[in-house]
């Protein structure tokens, strides 16, 4: 018998995979060891670091710990994980040597990406809850009558493990003609979500606000949030600027 398992003591994952500079880093984390292939292996002092150099950007990779003689190594793969039937560790699909570690996103460049609109850094082991937020910072004027965005520039993007996603948002709004508008929060499209809101779109002179909020477990992977809006009839400026707390904007988090 393991003597880890004599003792009670599972896989262990005292890890966490963040982004570093321009590369990922798996550091320690409450302890040394991380499972590899069913043995106990000691993280670096320093950790272990990955370069995005080959990887193709707007694409998803699972990023995997596996050894080299005594040298832990990271790989990202487009290979997805699986669980091992032997450790119950989320292993590389066919390669119990390769230990699940965390997923990214590269964007152009090649380079990792982890920033408040777009998390594309996640970690399998020891995940926090990341926030998440972007704003309009121009007015932007709409004339449609079914759910659009107020602007595609603006989503926050994210990776998620299928996880629940939790998102709000608050939109200042004008109607030229006072008429009626909707907005709320979609996910990966322009259905809008519930929790969405409807007002008068002000009286031509002062601006009104709506707010929304979404919650929705996603499939594994990359996804994005979005603001959605629409107006009965007219024209409807929807507010953008720099001051923050006078703009739409959408804020969200996600486990990672």
């Amino acid at each position: 018998m393991d003597a880890r398992a004599a003792l009670g003591v599972g896989p262990l994952g005292q890890c966490q995979l963040t982004k570093s500079g321009a590369n990922i880093l798996l550091s320690r984390f409450n302890g040394r060891y991380l499972t590899i292939n069913n043995e106990a292996c000691v993280i670096p002092a320093a950790g272990v670091t990955l370069a995005p150099t080959g990887l193709v950007a707007s694409t998803r990779y699972y990023v995997y710990a596996y050894m080299v003689g005594t040298v832990m190594t990271l790989e990202a793969v487009t290979t997805a994980p699986a669980l091992d039937a032997t450790t119950g560790v989320r292993i590389k699909t066919g390669t119990a040597t390769r230990t699940l570690v965390g997923m990214v996103f590269p964007g152009a460049g090649p380079a990792f990406i982890d920033a408040p609109s777009q998390r594309f850094v996640i970690s399998w082991f020891n995940q926090r809850s990341r926030s998440m937020s972007n704003a309009v910072v121009a007015p932007t004027n709409k004339t449609n009558t079914v759910f659009a965005e107020v602007d595609a520039t603006k989503r926050i993007e994210f990776l998620t493990w299928g996880d629940s996603v939790d998102c709000k948002a608050v939109f200042t709004l004008l109607n030229t003609g006072a008429n009626n508008c909707a907005a709320a929060i979609g996910f990966d499209g322009v259905v809008a979500e519930d929790g969405g809101g409807f007002a008068d779109g002000g009286s031509n002179i002062s601006y009104t606000t709506i707010t929304a909020s979404a919650a929705k477990e996603l499939t594994e992977g990359y996804h994005y949030a979005t603001m959605l809006q629409r107006q009965l009839a007219g024209t409807t400026t929807w507010h953008g600027g720099a001051v923050v707390g006078e703009r739409c904007a959408i804020t969200g988090s996600v486990m990672g």
